[in-house]
């Protein structure tokens, strides 16, 4: 009786529990709800807001769209057109495209005013019997031509009245009799080089309503991340009248469209940022010390996500490897292959098995996003951004100093190397990575508990899924982990054994469960492709050469390959290509940093129970410790697996595998010199914070806009 007793209290008490945290949780809601919405910042931002964007539309807005542009910027606003094409690759021969019977040029929220539009056709003539041309703006005909055989230039006046005041668009149809000449299956209309549009007059433009509505939301849900966050109204303001400074500029300017384009998706994504800020926050709860730490890493997080994901929404990018990953998901949901095979960069071209588990666990939100693509963009950018209030987890309780884990979360989601990755599309890297961030969080900061069931449990599991993602990020989480697990063995032997356990663990249940299909195959495979490589007789696309430059070639972030055929060409090029590659993933001033951290820590693990702060403890001595080993032990496989891919010329992803150690070594250094250098530290602090922003942003820019759509070879 006794017993049932004990156990009915010890289930009340929990019920009070949770009873008593939901009470407080709602209660701190409702408050930061309350405060937002109560400060007049947010009402003078509408305001503003409002006129700002009416006066953003009042420029004339002019537009060229050129077949010979090195970029396919204009592709989003064409509809119903062949491809292109070019009789020989040179200027002298302009590339053009064939309209078909209706094609049309659409420009989305471009604002009710009057417009020039010039059609350019070729002189000479087209090869259409049927030269008519009709043209219209929106549902009024503007013109009616026959195409003369000496003309280029065809001019016409769009009407403001042919645009309505509620969208601002327009849509010129380009309609015209077809034909298909023989052995040609296409519709064929009239040959196409370019259009021209130039607002005429000074009239004033109206603000198209819809265009409005969806980038005032966009400002307000800026106010709303950083305000829910736990700033004030006019901090919220600040960084709204920012986003709303950019938009404005880009309205004011020809690239108009490429906003207005998807201004809805953009306020969609930064409304799926808020909300998942405030699904986050409520298991960070117990992890905030300070009301200043919520602020800025929840600030940091949700502006993070809404322009990442928001900028994976824009019809310009290219995310070259999403498709490879939405093949994946079909083959494994719809064709049942859970066991898949592809020819891998990474084994020189061989063919490998892919683990499919990444892909399982996305499909069991299909119901909530029907779409694919948009449910693996939007999986991808929530999980890689979430990482930022991981390292700030990890940072916090392993040191117990709020400020470097705050840096250490915002150097998190402002180095670009996860950026580049996301631009790319790597769905089920950016998953791998997180699951190895929930692993590393475990074995620093639970470390001591890992004898309690909850947090083996949880490890073996976070490691288990590690083993069976992206084949990289199979092979970097069981080396790191070991090498870790082994260095705690001789450590403290006692301790250890729990990590060790939960280690071998998840490894016997990936065999089991998935590479008991692989390792006959792949183990034979991997040392003959290492082997080839090293030889100088792997057989490749591009020959037995040993390539130098970087992992990957990316001549827009400085990475260009290039062949090398002896000793001097191959040290010096590799140095230089890591050096690039420092620059281009992590602006190179965090490695600094990193490195300056690693030898802090390893000097205070010398000074035993010496205090480094007021407020320090035994845990948080320990925590250093355990954060140094593992940061060794990270350091020591990035250092490996770089030096094997140099060696063997393979492909080998260890700058995305660096980036938490990186963040986190950064974030102590960037907190040692806030508080250690008075005014000049904190300046400093600032300006390289300041740097950091801008370059991301514009890195992020330059990915969406014009990497995705620059012509390549």
């Amino acid at each position: 009786m006794s017993k049932v007793i004990a156990k009915t209290g010890k289930a009340a008490i929990a019920s009070n529990k949770i009873r008593g945290w939901l009470i407080a949780s709602w209660r701190d809601e409702m408050n930061l709800w309350r405060k937002a919405f109560s400060s007049p910042a947010l009402y003078l931002l509408v305001l503003v807001s409002v006129g700002v964007f009416a006066l953003a539309w009042q420029p004339g807005w002019n537009y060229s769209i050129d077949q010979n542009s090195h970029f396919r910027l204009d592709e989003p606003f064409l509809a119903n057109f062949n491809s292109r094409e070019s009789a020989t690759p040179n200027l002298i021969t302009p590339t053009w495209r064939w309209t078909r019977g209706e094609s049309y040029l659409n420009f989305i929220g471009v604002g009710k005013h009057e417009y020039g539009l010039r059609l350019k056709l070729p002189f000479g003539g087209n090869p259409n019997p049927n030269l008519d041309l009709y043209v219209y703006a929106n549902e009024t005909l503007i013109g009616y031509y026959k195409s003369e055989p000496d003309k280029v230039d065809y001019d016409f006046v769009i009407p403001a009245s042919a645009i309505t005041g509620v969208s601002g668009d327009l849509r010129l149809t380009l309609k015209t009799t077809p034909f298909s000449p023989p052995k040609d299956r296409r519709e064929l209309g009239l040959i196409f080089w370019g259009a021209e549009i130039t607002a005429q007059g000074d009239s004033f433009t109206i603000p198209p309503i819809i265009q409005v509505a969806y980038l005032l939301a966009t400002v307000l849900l800026t106010y709303m991340i950083v305000t829910r966050a736990g700033f004030n109204g006019w901090v919220g303001f600040g960084v709204g009248a920012s986003v709303l400074a950019i938009m404005a500029y880009v309205i004011a300017t020809p690239a108009r469209p490429w906003l207005t384009i998807f201004s809805a998706k953009l306020s969609f994504a930064f409304f799926l940022a808020l909300l998942a800020l405030v699904i986050l926050d409520l298991p960070m709860r117990s992890v905030w010390q300070y009301r200043w730490e919520r602020a800025w890493v929840l600030s940091f997080f949700g502006l993070a996500l809404a322009i990442r994901f928001g900028g994976t929404l824009h019809p310009h990018i290219q995310m070259t490897d999403i498709g490879f990953h939405y093949n994946r998901y079909i083959a494994l949901w719809e064709q049942g292959q859970f066991f898949q095979k592809i020819p891998s960069a990474e084994w020189g071209g061989k063919e490998t098995y892919y683990p499919t588990t990444g892909y399982f666990m996305i499909g069991l939100f299909h119901w909530l996003v029907p779409d694919v693509t948009l449910l693996q963009k939007f999986w991808m950018t929530a999980f890689d951004t979430s990482r930022a209030l991981l390292v700030f987890y990890l940072v916090k309780k392993a040191m117990g100093d709020g400020r470097a884990a705050v840096f250490a979360a915002f150097f998190m989601v402002t180095m670009p190397v996860a950026w580049i990755s996301i631009g790319f599309g790597q769905v089920s890297n950016m998953y791998g990575e997180w699951l190895m961030m929930v692993a590393l969080c475990l074995v620093v900061v639970k470390y001591k508990q890992l004898n309690h069931p909850f947090y083996f449990v949880i490890l073996t599991l976070s490691l288990l899924a590690s083993f069976m993602q992206h084949p990289g990020i199979t092979i970097l989480s069981g080396a790191v982990f070991l090498l870790f697990a082994l260095v705690q063995w001789f450590r403290e032997r006692s301790g250890a054994k729990f990590l060790v356990m939960s280690y071998l663990l998840a490894l016997a249940l990936s065999i089991a469960i998935y590479h008991r299909q692989t390792l006959a195959e792949m183990i034979p495979q991997a040392l003959d492709t290492i082997t080839s490589k090293a030889n100088g007789t792997a057989a490749t696309a591009k020959g037995n050469l040993l390539y130098v430059g970087g992992s990957v070639a990316d001549p827009r972030l400085g990475l260009i390959r290039k062949p090398v055929n002896n000793f001097g060409d191959w040290l010096w090029g590799g140095l230089s290509g890591f050096w690039a590659e420092g620059q281009a993933y992590f602006n190179l001033i965090p490695l600094i940093f990193a490195l300056w951290a690693l030898w802090w820590l390893w000097d205070n693990s010398k000074r035993g129970s010496l205090p480094v702060e007021a407020t320090d403890n035994m845990n948080f001595q320990e925590g250093r410790g355990r954060l140094l080993r593992v940061s060794l032990s990270w350091y020591a496989i990035t250092l490996l697996f770089a030096i094997l891919g140099w060696i063997t010329n393979l492909y080998v992803r260890y700058s995305l595998f660096a980036l938490p150690i990186v963040a986190v070594g950064a974030g102590i250094f960037s907190s040692r010199l806030w508080k250690r250098q008075g005014w000049s530290g904190k300046l400093l602090a600032l300006l390289i914070a300041l740097f950091f922003v801008i370059t991301i942003l514009a890195l992020w820019y330059d990915r969406v806009i014009f990497r995705s759509t620059e012509l390549r070879d």
